[in-house]
C-alpha cells in the first residue's frame, strides 16, 4: 500500500474503521504503512514474472480464504477486478457477499495490457449478473465502466490524494 493507487484501499479502510467496522486487508504487499493496531493486515507476498502477478496472487488469496471459518453474516468482501476469477468463487460458496474495486481499467500498453482487458471485463460481468456493487474511482470512470459493461450499480471512492489535505482558502504565496 505504498503506491499512489493505494489511497483509495486505504481512504476505504479508514472510512469503514471510522464507522466502526472490523476490517481485514489481504494483498500481496509484505507490510503496510498504516497504523496496523486499528485493522488486521494479512500479507500473501508472491514473487512471479510480470504478467503473472495477479494470477499468482489470486491462488494464494484463495488458499488463504479456503483455510479460513468465516461464518459472521456482517462480512462482505470487496475484491480487485483482477482476482476476481479465482476469489469470489470461493467467496459464493462460504456463502460471503462481494463488491468489485476497479482503482484503474487495465493501463498497461502493448500485449500485457491486451491480456488485461478480458478479466477486467469478465469481473464486471460477473458482478453485474451476480448483482454485487461495484467501486470506482471518478465519474468519468463511472461512465466508462457503465457504458463498456452495462454495470451501474457503481460507487465512487476517490483516488489519488486525500481531499481534506486540499480545501478552496486563501491564496497565500506564490506557486513557482
Amino acid at each position: 500500500m505504498t503506491d499512489l493507487c493505494s489511497t483509495t484501499q486505504r481512504n476505504l479502510i479508514v472510512g469503514l474503521l471510522n464507522q466502526g467496522h472490523q476490517v481485514t486487508f489481504v494483498n500481496g504487499d509484505v507490510s503496510s504503512p498504516m497504523k496496523q493496531s486499528s485493522f488486521t493486515h494479512v500479507s500473501l507476498p508472491v514473487k512471479a514474472r510480470r504478467g503473472f502477478q495477479a494470477r499468482t496472487l489470486a491462488k494464494a488469496m484463495r488458499s488463504w480464504l479456503m483455510g479460513q471459518n468465516i461464518g459472521d453474516d456482517s462480512t462482505v468482501a470487496v475484491v480487485e477486478w483482477r482476482v476476481v476469477h479465482q476469489v469470489v468463487p470461493v467467496l459464493e460458496k462460504m456463502g460471503i457477499p462481494w463488491a468489485l474495486m476497479d482503482r484503474s481499467p487495465p493501463a498497461d500498453a502493448g500485449f500485457f495490457g491486451r491480456l488485461q482487458w478480458r478479466p477486467w471485463a469478465s469481473a464486471w460481468r460477473k458482478a453485474k449478473r451476480t448483482e454485487s456493487a461495484g467501486f470506482v474511482v471518478s465519474s468519468a470512470h463511472q461512465a466508462f465502466v457503465a457504458r463498456k459493461t452495462g454495470h451501474q450499480h457503481s460507487t465512487i471512492l476517490n483516488a489519488g490524494v486525500d481531499l481534506e489535505r486540499f480545501k478552496p482558502g486563501e491564496k497565500q504565496t506564490t506557486f513557482t
